[in-house]
Formats: structure tokens, C-alpha cells, sequence
């Protein structure tokens, strides 16, 4: 497939919120455009978004009530997990830069 583990640790030492959202564009710049196009609509609006914790919200969704072809399972599987780890990253880049005394 593509590599789930790759994508994650390159997230896990993403230094900024941008360097994230650059390896998710390299990600799924990476994933074949023809099985792209085979996971549900709001799927597709939700990675053409900016905003990469919404979008894994909206992958894990679809992926626990997709009812459908296996392989559009496992795409929807890897998609999801790679952005929920990015959306992980995030999460903890921001509490870490609110930890940060200001002066």
C-alpha cells in the first residue's frame, strides 16, 4: 500500500504545523490519483481542505461505515490512521508552543 509506518514516523518528528501539512501533501501526492477516486465524496472534499485535523475526523468516519469493496477499505484504513497521525502532531506542536513562556 503506502506505507503507513513511513508517513508516521516522518510526522512524529514533523518539527512545525507546516511541515506537516507538507508531508500530507507529499503523502497524497504519492497515493495513486485512479484509487483516489474511489473513496467516498465527503472523503475527497475533506483532504482537498486546509485543515488536517477536520479531515481525519471525516477519513475515520468514513472508514467505520464504509460498507463496501475491500480495497476501498484498506485505502480508506491507511488514509485515515496517516492523517489522524498527522492530526496527533499537531495537536501536540500547538501544546507545546503554548507551553512556551512569552515575554
Amino acid at each position: 500500500m503506502h506505507h503507513f509506518d513511513k508517513w508516521r514516523n516522518i510526522l512524529q518528528v514533523a518539527p512545525t504545523e507546516d511541515t506537516v501539512c507538507g508531508v500530507i501533501r507529499d503523502y497524497l501526492a504519492a497515493i495513486d490519483p485512479a484509487a483516489l477516486a474511489l473513496i467516498p465524496n465527503d472523503c475527497k472534499q475533506a483532504i482537498q481542505a486546509d485543515d488536517v485535523q477536520v479531515a481525519a475526523v471525516t477519513l475515520l468516519h468514513a472508514e467505520l461505515m464504509h460498507r463496501g469493496d475491500a480495497s476501498v477499505d484498506e485505502l480508506l484504513h491507511e488514509i485515515a490512521h496517516t492523517f489522524a497521525a498527522a492530526s496527533v502532531r499537531i495537536s501536540r506542536l500547538r501544546g507545546q508552543a503554548a507551553m512556551v513562556p512569552r515575554d
